[in-house]
């Protein structure tokens, strides 16, 4: 029998396929936040060199993600079955180190003609590239921004800004710098240096200025005075418009005749004059009043008229009758009058009028003088004669002639001549001339007479001042220098503070803060501008803080918002069966308080290099009302991350990143409106998603020690829990208290209902001991990261990947400042409460 065992077939198949190699491998890549970079490979296959084959098959390529697995298009990745794979819209720091590879394969052409031959598979397919990492180069990032501030004088301002890199290993390649940026007085910002600055500064107030003083009131009075006899004036100093009157006394008549009647008698003078006001006020005027001379006697002897008496200028004595007695006797003289100055001086003299001449067998002759300024005419004059009038002579005859006035002048004696019947009679005696000092004294004319006894008539005016004590007030600008002294420290730091001696500028400084970093892309980054005012009484912004242990007591401390933040950190110890734990128990004894709350998530665990997920971050801003309970709960090393209560009812919460696992980093915690981030890579541990609404009943998280109360539940591996609207507590279930009750005005109770004394009786609702805040899911593997705890905790993670994030909450009643997924990346929870001004 013929062996065919080893009969060669002739055939055009090679049974053998190619070798597959890379002729360029991927290579690194990296690239800015939101931009793209590509990995790019190229491949052959090689045949034997005797094999007599074609290559008539192609090369297939398919793109995986380590830890992940294959891509498919869509999403961030598109080329992932082409020789370039593009990864799109790059975050920071989710897509840090993200590693990719490529797989080629050969798919052979098995069709057989005269075109070519077919061909086995790739002998070393699918053929896998070498690793390629995405680099995405930090952002620098404000995760808390600066706020205002107002203090008293001597107070410290604390201006603090949360900055960092998006993806903090490049923090290695520098710090983050912060410059700060302050108005002294009202200037415009400029980089300032610790250390002390003196500003000077000018005020002007208009004030009102009272004054004393005196106040004169001036009253004017009229006064009159006239004189029948002599008598004098006193004119006082505020003397005006003074003027005078003064009239001589006139003549008398002669006596009859049976033959004849007599001569009638001449008028005395009137003149009136003004005196300046220099020249009498203060000056006495003393008036000399001459009087009317008597009348002739009629036909008996003596029978001559007496003279017109006057102490200025005394008129003449008539004549006498003839010597047959039956001849009227003439009639005397009118005495002058006048006007001295202080008794001495002269100043005006009025001549008296002329007696009229006697009767005889013919009439008498009348009196010299009448109505005018003086004798025959003539004109008053500055040249003033004081002679007495002459006196009239007897007559042998029937009739004597009439006396001569006082002041006359011509003739000197002035006597009338004798008469004789009808041949000669009797005369009247002249008048007396006037005459004044025109340098001292006015005339005014037309001048008048006067037929009886002489007079005086004086006018003036004069004020009276009166003084009165008064208080007059005044407008006057008041300028004040005020030196302030302010120290700054803190400079290229991430805290400012500003403390200044003097309250008096009402300066409200600009505050800002500029942070950059050598690295990152958009550095440098301006912070929100807020101010910085000095008030000399600040407002009393108190809080009183009441730190509840684990062990039933409790410690209070009052704190004044206004002189700084109030910062809150998760405690050192705790108890996982939670029988009170750290809180925090807080509220404003004196008025209702806006306040902000700044709170901080727990950032994850790291491992093996891999960094645990930032803990969320958000900034929330509500009132705190009087004497009301707020506790912040979930400061412990156990939980990690700050819930905060009004009474019964949760008001916010962010959520704690995930631990990492040794094979990725765990996911971001979310803020109030944030879901937690999903770990990266295929087993990573899902984020809680976040909900504008909780249940009264919850789930505990899979970490936790802690037995759930039904109708609670507690998750499995890996899964998480979700907290509560209201805490249950121990005590106040167990008296059939609802969760969401509020439970009076009282002091604080432990778990199992123990009144701490050192707390204070306000309205109280939180109910402690059980409050269902442990959400985070347990981890897979020992190697894997735990999740976070928050409204919505997040999965562990398995085969070595991290936990994801936990979800934020927030009841709608407080305000949102801010608020974002991560952002955190303190080690341990924290809040910080400030006033709102």
């Amino acid at each position: 029998m013929e062996n065919n065992f080893f009969r060669r077939i002739p055939t055009d198949l090679d049974l053998n396929g190619p070798v597959l190699e890379y002729t360029t491998q991927p290579s690194d890549a990296s690239g800015d936040k939101d931009a793209s970079v590509t990995f790019t490979v190229a491949a052959q296959a090689l045949f034997p060199g005797d094999s007599g084959a074609e290559d008539g098959g192609t090369i297939t390529y398919q793109w995986f993600e380590v830890g992940v697995g294959a891509l498919s298009n869509g999403g961030q990745f598109s080329g992932v079955t082409t020789v370039t794979l593009t990864v799109s819209d790059l975050r920071t720091p989710q897509d840090q180190g993200r590693k990719f590879y490529c797989e080629v394969s050969y798919s052979p052409n098995n069709e057989y003609g005269t075109t070519g031959s077919g061909t086995g598979t790739a002998v070393n397919q699918p053929l896998k590239s070498n690793e390629a990492t995405i680099s995405v180069n930090p952002e620098l990032e404000i995760i808390a921004q600066p706020t205002d501030r107002t203090v008293g004088k001597n107070a410290t301002a604390t201006f603090s800004i949360n900055a960092g890199l998006t993806d903090e290993t490049y923090l290695s390649d520098g710090a983050v710098i912060y410059q700060w940026y302050v108005g002294i007085g009202n200037a415009t910002p400029i980089l300032v240096s610790d250390g002390t600055v003196q500003t000077t500064n000018i005020t002007s107030e208009v004030v009102t200025v009272e004054e004393e003083g005196i106040a004169y009131d001036t009253e004017t009075f009229t006064e009159s005075q006239s004189f029948g006899n002599d008598g004098s004036v006193s004119i006082p100093p505020t003397g005006y418009d003074i003027s005078f009157t003064v009239a001589a006394g006139g003549g008398g008549n002669g006596g009859s005749d049976s033959g004849g009647p007599p001569g009638p008698a001449g008028q005395g003078r009137v003149g009136t004059f003004t005196m300046p006001n220099p020249q009498a006020r203060g000056n006495t005027l003393n008036f000399r009043i001459g009087k009317q001379g008597g009348g002739g006697g009629n036909g008996n002897f003596p029978a001559y008229g007496r003279p017109g008496g006057s102490n200025i200028a005394p008129g003449g004595r008539g004549g006498g009758a003839g010597p047959r007695g039956w001849s009227g006797g003439g009639g005397g003289g009118g005495g002058a009058s006048g006007v001295l100055r202080n008794g001495s001086f002269l100043l005006a003299v009025v001549g008296g009028g002329g007696g009229g001449g006697g009767g005889s067998w013919d009439s008498g002759t009348g009196g010299g003088g009448g109505v005018g300024l003086g004798l025959g005419g003539s004109p008053f004059t500055s040249t003033i004669n004081t002679d007495s009038g002459g006196q009239g002579g007897d007559n042998g005859g029937d009739g004597g002639g009439g006396g001569g006035a006082g002041g006359g002048v011509a003739p000197r004696r002035g006597g009338g001549g004798a008469g004789n019947d009808r041949t000669s009679p009797g005369r009247g005696g002249e008048g007396g001339r006037s005459g004044y000092r025109s340098d001292i004294i006015n005339f005014v004319p037309p001048g008048g007479g006067n037929s009886g006894d002489g007079y005086a008539n004086v006018d003036w005016k004069y004020t009276v001042t009166t003084s009165r004590p008064i208080t007059t007030t005044r407008q006057e600008t008041v300028y004040t220098t005020t030196n302030q002294n302010t120290t700054i420290s803190g400079q290229g730091t991430n805290t400012l503070t500003i403390r200044s001696d003097e309250a008096s500028f009402n300066a409200v400084r600009q505050v800002y803060c500029v942070v950059s970093h050598v690295t990152a892309t958009n550095s440098a980054l301006t912070s929100d501008t807020v101010t910085s005012a000095v008030v000399d009484n600040a407002a009393q912004n108190r809080v009183i803080i009441e730190t509840i242990s684990a062990d039933n007591t409790a410690q209070s401390q009052t704190v004044n918002l206004t002189n700084g933040d109030q910062e809150f950190q998760a405690g050192s110890s705790s108890v996982d069966t939670g029988a009170g734990a750290f809180l925090y128990s807080m509220y404003s004894p004196d008025k209702d308080l806006s306040v902000e709350m700044d709170l901080y998530g727990g950032k994850g665990a790291d491992n093996s290099g891999y960094s645990g997920g930032e803990g969320g971050f958000s900034r929330i801003r509500f009132t705190m009302e009087q004497n009301v309970e707020y506790v912040l709960a979930g400061m412990t090393d156990s939980v990690q991350t700050p819930y905060l209560y009004r009474k019964a009812s949760l008001l916010a919460n962010v959520g704690k990143g995930g631990d990492a696992g040794n094979r990725g980093r765990g996911g971001f915690g979310g803020g109030v409106s944030n879901d937690g981030e999903k770990a990266p890579g295929r087993d990573g541990g899902q984020g809680g998603s976040t909900s504008t609404t909780l249940s009264t009943t919850g789930v505990f998280g899979s970490v936790t020690s802690k037995t759930a109360v039904s109708p609670d539940t507690k998750a499995t591996t890996p899964n998480a829990g979700r907290t509560v609207t209201c805490p249950r507590g121990i005590y106040w279930r167990n008296q059939g208290v609802s969760a969401c009750s509020d439970v009076g005005t009282s002091k604080f109770r432990a778990s199992d209902g123990t009144e701490i004394s050192t707390t204070a009786s306000i309205e109280r609702g939180y109910k402690a001991g059980y409050n269902l805040i442990e959400t985070a899911g347990r981890r897979g593997t020992s190697t894997s990261g735990n999740g976070g705890n928050g409204s919505r905790g997040g999965a562990g993670g398995s085969n070595g990947y991290g936990g994801g994030g936990a979800s934020g909450y927030t009841s709608g009643v407080v305000t949102v400042v801010s608020t974002q997924l991560g952002g955190s990346t303190f080690d341990d929870a924290r809040a910080i409460l400030r006033v709102v001004t």
